[in-house]
């Protein structure tokens, strides 16, 4: 998926293997690059950790509403983003480094990623290593 993203830059490559589980799609990552936000990730927290859940839902905006009404201590580390396939937006609890993802998935959008998603994706980790 990353590869055929000309605006995702070297830097922020990832290895990924997305498969499905009944309903439920598994996405693995795996650093591309010493240094980058994922070897960081896995430095900090360990090799087998979960890094994000993303959760699809009908409509982002009620969603984010209901998410921030009932964990107030939730924080938006990323803007709303939104291509003509999927919308997007991440959280993180202050002090931790593990990242929930809201999804609205559009026009029975089957594949795991679009390039604004990667890039959407990327910003979130950058801002979640900066606090």
């Amino acid at each position: 998926d990353i590869n055929g993203c000309p605006q995702v830059p070297q830097s922020d490559k990832k290895y990924m293997a997305s498969f499905l589980v009944e309903d439920t799609r598994v996405v693995l990552l795996s650093s591309y690059s010493s240094g980058d936000v994922i070897s960081n990730f896995v430095q900090a927290i360990g090799d087998s950790a979960l890094h994000h859940i993303a959760l699809t839902v009908p409509d982002i905006a009620v969603a984010m509403n209901q998410l921030i009404h009932l964990f107030p201590s939730l924080k938006q580390i990323t803007q709303l983003a939104h291509d003509e396939y999927m919308a997007q937006v991440f959280f993180q609890v202050d002090g931790n480094p593990k990242i929930i993802e809201l999804v609205e998935r559009s026009h029975n959008f089957q594949k795991t990623f679009t390039c604004s998603n990667i890039r959407q994706l990327t910003e979130g980790e950058r801002l979640n290593w900066q606090d």
